[in-house]
């Protein structure tokens, strides 16, 4: 009886951390899609309202607007990260629907997350090196 209550409650708990990702998913695609892909409107990046500077993600709800609009390649101008993060939700995302890959995937997904991290702050550093984004 206490192991049903308990898997219930498991589940219970993924149904919820599941509707609370989808929201914020869905509240981020229509952020990207109702932009206009310009610097145009508020910033509405902590980083960037606390130090005038432009963060890691710099440029990533733009790029993710155009790459649902189909634009790859004005994607990758505007954040490099955002089309190959892209590439790895799709695949990750077929993964999920395998036992094999649920497996594989609760294995290496914090190796993946700290690859993933450290992609972003060299991305990040190499755009401020080559001046695609400016510095403070």
């Amino acid at each position: 009886m206490i192991d049903a209550q308990h898997h219930l409650e498991h589940t219970r708990t993924s149904r919820e951390n599941g509707m609370i990702v989808g929201g914020v998913v869905a509240a981020v695609v229509a952020a990207a899609l109702t932009g206009d892909g310009t610097e145009n409107g508020p910033v509405l990046c902590p980083f960037r309202r606390c130090t005038g500077a432009y963060c890691p993600g710099c440029g990533g709800t733009r790029a993710l607007g155009r790459l649902l609009r189909g634009d790859l390649v004005g994607a990758w101008h505007q954040h490099p990260y955002v089309v190959l993060l892209a590439v790895q939700s799709l695949i990750l995302g077929g993964a999920w629907f395998t036992n094999a890959g649920q497996r594989v995937i609760r294995r290496v997904w914090l190796p993946v997350l700290i690859l993933n991290v450290a992609a972003m702050i060299a991305i990040w550093m190499f755009r401020l090196a080559i001046g695609d984004i400016p510095g403070i």
